[in-house]
């Protein structure tokens, strides 16, 4: 509603126009998204295909030897102009996952901290200045805010 358009065709965009990674898998897709993985209207799975949704979910030993996933992960972040971290913990076998080399091409960098303490944001900062390449302070945005609250204070910038 707020950007003038139906429910179906916000849908559409966003399937062709987000690009969201989940390292770790996901539980379901949603009746909208394109792909072959189950799916799960939120808050109506039933017991009879929980095993079906789990099986997307995959642990970091399991995403380690995907190397076809790892390459898709680490070339995503390695090309995108800029990077989103919403409810990521930071830890650094998780990290990994993402970076295989610092970035060299200054992508912006938007970061909820929700949660997380002044020391441990002042690593996350210092860690993704470095791993992004960051030449200028300005292209790193950190946010203590819940991740619907990034996406509304920060729109202007996710949608330019």
């Amino acid at each position: 509603m707020a950007y003038g358009i139906d429910l179906k065709e916000a849908q559409r965009v966003i399937a062709e126009k987000l690009d969201v990674i989940h390292p770790h898998g996901t539980i379901d897709r949603l009746p909208w998204q394109r792909g072959d993985a189950p799916q799960a209207d939120w808050g109506v799975e039933q017991p009879w295909n929980i095993h079906a949704i789990a099986t997307n979910l995959k642990s970091l030993a399991e995403r380690r030897t995907d190397r076809n996933a790892l390459r898709d992960v680490r070339v995503a972040v390695a090309n995108a102009k800029r990077l989103v971290f919403l409810g990521f913990g930071f830890q650094p076998q998780n990290v990994d996952l993402l970076f295989e080399n610092t970035l060299s091409h200054n992508p912006e960098v938007l970061i909820s901290t929700y949660g997380m303490s002044q020391g441990n944001a002042a690593t996350v900062a210092h860690m993704m200045k470095r791993l992004a390449g960051l030449e200028s302070a300005d292209l790193l945005m950190l946010s203590p805010g819940k991740a619907w609250e990034i996406l509304r204070d920060y729109s202007l910038l996710l949608e330019s």
